[in-house]
């Protein structure tokens, strides 16, 4: 017997101005609260990955960069889809030390890789255009108490297989 599914919930203007809902604390000041998501777009090559893996780096030992600050250690889980353990390795120990009031100690204990490339080929990887794919890596975030979800990049952690428009729209709607 599968469980029910919880009901849409409506309120009133009056409910949700007297409601006393809780803070959330930064992530990254002052852009990503707590229970919030961001998209990263840009060209192949533009640097996004960097980007994401100094992001890491700086929420996982609460550092400051380009100004934004990470006021607490936080977990991260990193999935990347593409990128050689090796190369992850490398980008690591060549940013480790460079975001500005991080404590690596902290780093190496709170940012977890979930690398494709570091897979045993014969290992199924989270598929995220399906929902057993989906559930997966909530589990991981639930499991791991992570507070931040990183994946780079989409496109390679969606199989081929599934990589269609409407599977994507399944995927974005989901999110």
């Amino acid at each position: 017997m599968s469980a029910a599914v919880p009901r849409l919930r409506y309120e009133t203007l009056g409910a949700l101005l007297d409601a006393a809902i809780p803070l959330r604390d930064f992530l990254v000041e002052p852009w990503l609260k707590q229970g919030e998501s961001a998209l990263l777009y840009a060209a192949p090559g533009a640097g996004k990955s960097m980007l994401t893996q100094t992001l890491a780096i700086a929420v996982a030992g609460g550092g400051e960069f380009m100004g934004w600050k990470c006021a607490t250690p936080r977990r991260v889980l990193f999935i990347d889809g593409e990128m050689n353990r090796a190369d992850l390795q490398d980008r690591a120990k060549a940013l480790l030390h460079s975001v500005r009031g991080t404590n690596v100690d902290d780093v190496r204990k709170n940012l977890v890789f979930l690398a494709r490339q570091s897979q045993h080929p014969d290992t199924e990887f989270p598929d995220l255009a399906t929902p057993e794919g989906q559930q997966s890596v909530i589990r991981h975030v639930q499991a791991g108490k992570f507070d931040l979800l990183i994946l780079d990049n989409f496109s390679t952690l969606v199989t081929a297989r599934t990589r269609t428009p409407q599977r994507h729209s399944t995927i974005s709607s989901s999110s």
